[in-house]
């Protein structure tokens, strides 16, 4: 990842609508399948470590793996309370296993799409389950993905092939950010149109108003998905369980 956009997402992370109503979704959605609050969550790319507060309500034990160190400094002042190891996923060496893991946006940054499914499934308790969220659709493909380092974006139906390959059964599949997708596609496909050059980041900072009106529009997406699965948006928000 460029080290610039590390820098803007420390800065971003707990007020940018995007960062703000991904985590309402994701919440509100695995509420929605977890019947009770489950033992050890692991959250794996973890960040500056916004995503703990919500996660503890989840869970009596949240830890965290994150790569870059000084994201590292950020997540352990926010949670004190959680561990948090250095170190690139699926790389790293764990002794625990988890009844949860989540990987928020985290999966196209990875080589080994194999692998790394491979790695959370001997993280997993028997019937764990794991919890992520991946860019969708190749013709969005961005600056921002550049600098990011994604290795690719994703369609649904291909995403739940590779879960099931790895021996998980799909929960819940659905596209969101589906309300702004058609400005962002726009502005995407237009810039390549466009052949503009420079790399630009989707975290740069956003007037307050016109923050908090994106926040509130893409948050309230989780009233919709509580009634169907959406079948387009910028993201994908899936969960799975390890198979016996």
């Amino acid at each position: 990842m460029d080290p610039l956009l590390l820098e803007e997402m420390k800065d971003q992370e707990k007020n940018h609508w995007w960062f703000v109503a991904r985590r309402r979704i994701i919440r509100d959605v695995l509420q929605r399948i977890m019947s009770a609050r489950c033992g050890k969550i692991l959250d794996i790319g973890c960040g500056t470590g916004y995503n703990f507060q919500w996660l503890a309500a989840m869970g009596r034990e949240v830890s965290g793996i994150e790569q870059a160190e000084s994201m590292v400094a950020c997540a352990q002042e926010i949670s004190e309370s959680s561990a948090i190891v250095l170190g690139t996923f699926p790389d790293v060496s764990l002794d625990e296993t988890y009844d949860l893991v989540t990987l928020f946006d985290v999966l196209e940054h990875i080589e080994n799409e194999t692998g790394a499914f491979q790695k959370v499934r001997t993280l997993l308790n028997p019937g764990g389950l794991v919890c992520l969220t991946v860019p969708a659709f190749n013709f969005l493909w961005s600056g921002h993905d550049e600098l990011a380092g994604h290795k690719r974006r994703y369609r649904g139906a291909v995403l739940e092939q590779s879960l099931r390959r790895a021996d998980f059964t799909v929960v819940r599949l659905t596209y969101f950010n589906a309300f702004l997708f058609a400005p962002i596609a726009s502005v995407r496909i237009l810039g390549r149109l466009f052949a503009q050059k420079k790399r630009r980041s989707d975290f740069s900072a956003t007037p307050r108003f016109l923050n908090h009106i994106l926040a509130a529009i893409f948050g309230s997406e989780r009233f919709l998905l509580r009634l169907m699965d959406v079948p387009f948006g910028v993201s994908i928000l899936v969960i799975a369980q390890k198979n016996p």
